[in-house]
């Protein structure tokens, strides 16, 4: 079978999940079928392993979608692949979202006039119906945790023979990480990263870290701004001026978790789908992961067996849960074991790609009247 993978903005630094996946997918899917990727980043770019493709350089954001679409007419036409996996990327609701629907509905209805399968891959929707969206593709693909019917379910998950075991240092200062992936330098964005991805929690627990002499690592990569990184450090100072605090820009995974001895994840707001790739990361390489309670993220929780989990916007609850784990080895590697074997059976990149030639050798799909 030939390939065809058209995915906007596949490009460094590789922070995003979405980009992980589609690579590992691309990597994976090598084994069975011939692969080629279609993108668009700040350069020309001749794409080799995992597959053949190239990245088309764009100018301005909003040239990113006529782009893509020149690019992949032209692989549709010289090369006739057997079918397509668009992974559309942004938001679906406002001016952008409409640009986004558009761009479903066309490379859609480009790939249904040539003959040809087209399987629109949502990584996640942060607003915006599935219903609606559903109108712009005959096949709609989505996170297994969204049965609804007449939808096709994929697991979007990692490479975990890429993220080792971590041993833990005994001797090293007990440490927090707390990492968002945001690269934009607008002051909005920090208080996006502070109110939705819920590191005022983190701040708030500050005193209790600061007293029970704890290290927290916070990896921001919008803090590359001077002004934003100053002031964030003024926010943890205010609250506790003795926290051992490390700023970082950006981090790389699995080396991180060489440092860390647990993880938190204190997102505050419910997403229609979001597929939190640092967890899996985290959960695979063996490190305690606590969760804020948001029913998107109890299934990684799995009541208490693979996950912490924590009342949102309670600092108090916060602190109350990691200092219990970090009080209780035999308890917190039970958890690390179980989470580990979690990813590795439901959230591996091999059950992805399980699931995706699954739909793709199905002969007789049910689509939809877009």
């Amino acid at each position: 079978m030939k390939l065809l993978i058209v995915a906007p903005e596949i490009s460094p630094p590789w922070t995003e999940g979405r980009k992980k996946l589609v690579f590992d997918l691309a990597e994976t899917l090598t084994k069975f079928c011939t692969i080629r990727l279609i993108t668009t980043g700040d350069e020309n770019e001749q794409l080799r392993a995992p597959c053949s493709g190239y990245r088309k350089k764009i100018s301005s954001k909003w040239q990113k979608l006529f782009i893509l679409h020149e690019a992949m007419n032209k692989e549709l036409l010289d090369r006739r692949p057997d079918a397509v996996c668009h992974f559309p990327f942004g938001t679906f609701h406002g001016l952008k979202g409409l640009a986004n629907r558009w761009s479903i509905r066309y490379v859609d209805r480009r790939c249904q006039k040539l003959g040809l399968r087209c399987l629109t891959i949502l990584y996640s929707i942060t607003k915006g119906s599935i219903h609606t969206l559903k109108k712009n593709t005959r096949e709609l693909v989505l996170a297994p945790d969204k049965n609804l019917p007449g939808l096709k379910n994929v697991v979007m998950g990692i490479n975990t023979s890429k993220i080792p075991h971590m041993l833990s240092n005994p001797h090293k200062k007990p440490t927090l990480l707390f990492m968002a992936g945001l690269q934009e330098t607008r002051r909005n964005m920090l208080h996006h990263v502070l109110n939705e991805r819920g590191l005022a929690d983190v701040i708030e627990a500050c005193p209790f870290f600061g007293k029970a002499g704890l290290r927290v690592i916070a990896a921001i990569p919008l803090l590359k701004d001077r002004t934003l990184r100053n002031e964030l450090r003024q926010r943890f100072f205010e609250k506790c001026p003795d926290l051992d605090l490390d700023l970082r820009t950006e981090v790389t995974i699995p080396e991180i978790f060489h440092e860390v001895d647990i993880y938190i994840f204190p997102y505050r707001v419910e997403l229609t789908q979001f597929i939190p790739t640092s967890i899996l990361e985290a959960m695979a390489a063996g490190i305690p992961v606590v969760l804020s309670d948001l029913q998107m993220l109890s299934p990684l929780a799995n009541d208490g067996k693979t996950a912490y989990q924590y009342r949102r916007c309670d600092a108090n609850h916060l602190w109350k849960v990691i200092q219990s784990a970090l009080a209780d080895d035999h308890g917190r590697r039970e958890i690390c074991f179980r989470a580990r074997e979690f990813v590795e059976t439901k959230w591996s990149i091999d059950r992805s790609v399980q699931d995706l030639l699954g739909i793709l050798n199905d002969q007789n799909p049910q689509v939809f009247d877009g």
